[in-house]
């Protein structure tokens, strides 16, 4: 079954095929997308926003499944099967397209000003007269490069939240402004580790606060 062919089956269609026809319309869906979320993870590239969008369930489960499935969830999958395959950033090339026409939007300028830039979220956004880009195209590749390499380790990911991540690589980036990826990660998870054991003492601290308090009390 072709891209084209599976796009083009829409729910009247679908809703007279036999159970056995349903299946594999749903399976041919099924290959197109796994093998496009498989690139997408291959190429550490899970921010685009076609995957992002998938059920939590099937990005735990690596993708989508056919077996043991009834027919009505057979149905919900085929939609969203051919919502995730026509969205333009579910595939690599198509994601790498958004980010560089997005990194050229947020180079145009008007009367010498510059009218897009990154803020310290890595978040395109629309700058105010006299508000300056936080971060540059460039930088902002890194960024969120690091910051998924960060967020997917088992040790950092798992210690710290999402917002402590973000600013610890925007900082290190804008202190190390020369610095390749590589360089960065790993002088980002210094700066983590750091702050996990900081914050390990500061709950300690507060807990022998606690106990001092109610002890002088008995």
């Amino acid at each position: 079954m072709t891209i084209n062919d599976f796009l083009k089956v829409d729910s009247l269609t679908i809703s007279r095929l036999t159970d056995a026809e349903l299946k594999e319309i749903a399976t041919g869906g099924r290959k197109i997308a796994n093998q496009r979320i498989m690139r997408l993870k291959d190429a550490k590239m899970t921010s685009a926003p076609a995957y992002q969008a998938l059920p939590s369930a099937v990005k735990k489960a690596g993708g989508f499944k056919t077996r043991d499935v009834s027919r009505d969830a057979l149905i919900s999958q085929i939609q969203q099967e051919q919502q995730f395959i026509r969205g333009r950033t579910s595939t690599v090339k198509g994601w790498k397209t958004v980010q560089t026409q997005a990194a050229k939007k947020a180079d145009q300028t008007i009367k010498g000003r510059a009218r897009y830039g990154y803020n310290e979220a890595g978040q395109l956004i629309n700058l105010k007269p006299g508000q300056k880009s936080m971060l540059t195209a460039k930088q902002v590749n890194k960024y969120w490069d690091v910051f998924h390499k960060m967020q997917q380790d088992p040790k950092r990911g798992g210690a710290v939240g999402s917002a402590e991540i973000q600013k610890a690589v925007y900082d290190t980036i804008k202190n190390n402004p020369r610095k390749g990826t590589k360089s960065l990660e790993k002088l980002v998870a210094e700066r983590l580790d750091q702050d996990y054991e900081q914050m390990q003492e500061d709950r300690a601290a507060a807990a022998d606060a606690i106990r001092g308090g109610t002890s002088s009390k008995l």
